[in-house]
């Protein structure tokens, strides 16, 4: 009628056994893309987060400093400003 044993107890608890490891423990380590180039890196391996290497951060500095990069704006706003003046 009334079981003392181990596995009893755990299946009651929800199933769960404690050599079972979690999850969390085997999983793999999450794989982020590069903004510039779009190589998989580990956050951990990279030094200027969100690109993979001080190479794809400069060449992506160099872009918005160069204005290769820019802001969609349609000029809307300019010529009012330009006859107030």
């Amino acid at each position: 009628m009334y079981e003392n044993s181990d596995s009893s107890k755990s299946d009651r608890q929800g199933g769960a056994s404690e050599n079972v490891a979690s999850p969390k423990a085997a999983s793999k380590p999450t794989l982020h893309r590069c903004s510039y180039c779009g190589t998989k890196f580990e956050r951990a391996s990279s030094p200027c987060m969100p690109f993979c290497s001080i190479r794809c951060h400069r060449i992506d500095l160099g872009n918005w400093l160069n204005e290769s990069y820019g802001l969609p704006w349609d000029g809307e706003g300019e010529r009012e400003m330009l006859d107030e003046e």
